[in-house]
């Protein structure tokens, strides 16, 4: 008789959790893959990326800034670990090891970028035992696109920042994240973490990021 109680909690906890599932992905992942983003800036970025543009495997997040592209240019070129950082929870970061460390200001020494270079996401190695996180440069159009890629066994990624003048004085930054999943156990494996853990988590630092980036920009804007 006492096995019917706990079969009833455990079959509640079950129902419990597949709703609050199905609520994030019908309720809130919709909103949160375009956080800020409007449908004019989907068309204005369109497909850049160069990956497929399979929407469950996309992110788009937007901000208006106060501050003309050229001042928010510079904290785009200088990002990355060992360099200018990410702009943002450099605590919540460097729990996990990555010693990122956000610049104030900007880097005259690190204003130099080229399609080619590599940016590192992590120290390297990482951990003092495996390989480090890389991104490489794919796309760079001064004061306008910014585009890196990285590629795991299971996955390629791509972040795309372009920024969009709407004034003198005003600039819309669009931050795109994509993936493309491979066709192999690795790549279903990455889809299915990245759905449950890994896209929460990005979404909450990548929208930091973009206020980093947002408030240093107006900052300079204002001094100048």
């Amino acid at each position: 008789m006492t096995r019917i109680p706990l079969l009833s909690k455990i079959f509640g906890v079950g129902m419990t959790g597949a709703a609050a599932f199905f609520a994030y992905l019908l309720v809130l992942r919709p909103r949160m893959v375009r956080w800020g983003a409007t449908p004019d800036d989907l068309r204005k970025i369109g497909s850049n990326g160069r990956l497929g543009s399979d929407p469950r495997s996309s992110m788009t997040l937007a901000t208006t800034i106060k501050a003309p592209a050229c001042h928010v240019w510079p904290w785009l070129v200088q990002m990355g670990q060992g360099r200018g950082g990410f702009y943002s929870y450099d605590w919540l970061e460097n729990v996990f090891g990555r010693d990122v460390h956000s610049a104030a200001q900007i880097m005259p020494e690190l204003q130099e970028l080229n399609v080619g270079d590599t940016i590192r996401f992590t120290p390297d190695p990482y951990l003092n035992r495996i390989p480090g996180v890389t991104f490489s440069v794919t796309e760079m159009e001064g004061n306008r696109t910014l585009t890196l890629r990285e590629e795991t066994p299971g996955a390629i990624l791509c972040w795309t920042f372009t920024l969009i003048a709407l004034d003198e004085r005003s600039t819309r930054l669009v931050f795109r994240s994509k993936t493309e999943y491979r066709p192999s156990f690795q790549g279903k494996v990455w889809h299915l973490f990245d759905l449950l853990l890994q896209e929460p988590i990005s979404f909450v630092m990548e929208r930091k990021m973009l206020g980093g980036i947002k408030q240093r920009a107006e900052t300079v804007a204002s001094q100048t």
